[in-house]
């Protein structure tokens, strides 16, 4: 799966930091959108990691 956009994310984002600690916002953000953990690691052609660490 590719990573949602920067968009896509900010709903989501908003609604769980009224919920959640930020520390626990990564791996809400990856079930909400069904984000695997090799997803959330992937590197980008540039080198850089394409995902929230």
């Amino acid at each position: 799966m590719t990573m949602p956009g920067y968009e896509k994310f900010m709903l989501p984002i908003m609604d769980m930091e009224r919920e959640y600690e930020v520390s626990e916002v990564r791996d809400k953000l990856a079930g909400h959108f069904k984000i695997t953990e090799e997803d959330l690691w992937e590197l980008l052609p540039s080198g850089e990691i394409d995902g929230i660490p």
